[in-house]
């Protein structure tokens, strides 16, 4: 197996175990963060590259949070999405402001809670490891067949 295969193999996984991991959390109400995310695997010469990517605000759900801008009214933007939020976990509208509120006040909970690392890491963990051993074991492969080749 080539190596932009293995890499491109273990990267799907990897968006797969962090789409799990959020599905797990809870924090994947609307599903639009958890499907922004994809990679893109190049080749340039014998360099293999993957680049992950997700919609412009992943990370504060699924690592930081996001902090307290008390000074700030809510964005037109926060309240349509937290309206959407509120609508796909059957809350009741009349929450949206106070929600809004509450977040430019004091941050998220994962904000409050100083962030998390359970999303992202685990699977990075994972991904980093089964590509280690998947290029291992397909190198060894190539050696062996290369030793079976040579004559004696």
């Amino acid at each position: 197996m080539q190596t932009i295969d293995i890499v491109t193999q273990n990267g799907i996984q990897w968006t797969n175990d962090v789409r799990a991991n959020m599905g797990a959390a809870g924090i994947n109400a609307t599903l639009k963060t958890a499907n922004s995310l994809r990679i893109e695997v190049n080749q340039e010469g014998t360099k293999v590259r993957m680049k992950a990517f997700g919609i412009g605000h992943f990370l504060i759900p699924t690592k930081t949070g996001r902090r307290p801008t008390p000074d700030k009214k809510p964005s037109r933007d926060m309240i349509a999405n937290i309206t959407e939020w509120v609508a796909a976990r059957g809350k009741p509208e009349e929450a949206v402001w106070a929600i809004a509120v509450s977040i430019q006040k004091n941050g998220t909970q994962t904000w409050r809670d100083g962030g998390r690392d359970d999303i992202i890491e685990p699977a990075t963990d994972d991904l980093l490891n089964s590509t280690a051993q998947d290029l291992l074991d397909a190198k060894a492969d190539e050696l062996i067949l290369k030793i079976r080749e040579m004559k004696w």
